[in-house]
């Protein structure tokens, strides 16, 4: 999906607003509430994304595989015997 020129302007205009150049009055005015607001909920959400600890990021979902074997206990092994 490409960006459009008013895409790249809010964009840019956020920017100017994260580094203090514009007030937050002055990027909602030029905004709106609901794009300074949902860009602060991705920005916000990208930062906690990239203090994740990637050493459970593993090839071919094998985290994915471990975590769901250790919340999911294999019904092979029941009590019946």
């Amino acid at each position: 999906m490409a960006l459009t020129d008013d895409d790249i302007e809010t964009i840019r205009l956020y920017e100017r607003y994260d580094r203090g150049e514009l007030t937050e009055r002055e990027a909602r005015n030029a905004l709106g509430n609901e794009i300074i607001d949902g860009l602060a909920e991705e920005a916000a959400a990208f930062r906690e994304a990239t203090k994740r600890d990637t050493a459970e990021l593993l090839v071919d979902g094998e985290a994915l595989q471990k975590s769901s074997e250790s919340e999911c206990p294999d019904q092979n092994h029941s009590e019946s015997g």
